[in-house]
């Protein structure tokens, strides 16, 4: 079974086209898969979630549910829209585990497992273990399931060095809102070249910039929401 290319990545229409400015359709066709109501967030547009998605990397369409996308937008900085996820954390765990008992694919099964285990690390109180692990098994997700070129073009990220942002308008709806956040994670780190260690979640100063600043409980509830976002996109699209 091959990993998956270009030709699965087709449902919904481009992310800039007329007919899905409406974010609260993408968070109606959401919620209708889990069960929660969109209508707080009806009425956002896609111009809304663009910041939080590629320059905060905040998932929004899978997890979390409509209550709290609608807090994280009306939040004035990204300041307070972490404050709200780590008041939420609970909340916020469990819409992921909404998402990932839906999970069906039987190639999906171990990493739905794993992220149980995020999920559950985080709620007994490891926030560190529940980080380092989404961290790992968002790559592991990602080399496993995506071939190298589409991987490649998903998550790198050369915005620090070219000033060039992840282009939503030049993927399929569900896969820009799926993929944005995860490329914003895959921000260039680099010890050997004194990069200061950022605050927001990272995979790669997870595994080398391990610390108090870039290691907290916001971060590790971020990145189980990417890994849940993730899943949950490719038990759609897996063949």
């Amino acid at each position: 079974m091959g990993s998956m290319a270009w030709q699965g990545l087709v449902r919904g229409g481009r992310a800039g086209t007329g007919g899905f400015q409406l974010v609260g359709q993408v968070l109606c066709a959401s919620s209708s898969a889990r069960g929660v109501g969109a209508s707080a967030a009806a009425d956002a547009k896609l111009d809304e979630l663009k910041p939080l998605l590629l320059d905060e990397g905040l998932p929004l369409l899978w997890v979390p549910r409509a209550s709290t996308v609608r807090a994280l937008l009306d939040a004035p900085d990204a300041r307070t829209r972490r404050q709200i996820i780590g008041r939420r954390w609970k909340g916020v765990t469990e819409d992921c585990e909404t998402v990932l008992h839906q999970i069906t694919h039987l190639r999906l099964r171990d990493d739905r497992d794993f992220a149980y285990d995020v999920a559950n690390a985080l709620k007994a109180g490891h926030t560190s273990a529940a980080q380092a692990l989404a961290a790992n098994l968002l790559d592991s997700i990602l080399q496993r399931h995506l071939e190298e070129t589409l991987r490649i073009q998903l998550t790198r990220n050369d915005y620090k060095a070219k000033g060039i942002k992840f282009n939503m308008d030049d993927h399929m709806l569900f896969t820009a809102f799926t993929f944005a956040p995860v490329w914003y994670a895959h921000a260039r780190y680099r010890p050997k070249n004194n990069d200061p260690i950022p605050r927001a979640f990272g995979r790669h100063p997870s595994v080398h910039g391990v610390s108090r600043k870039q290691y907290s409980r916001v971060n590790a509830v971020i990145a189980l929401m990417l890994v849940t976002s993730v899943i949950k996109y490719l038990d759609g699209e897996l063949m």
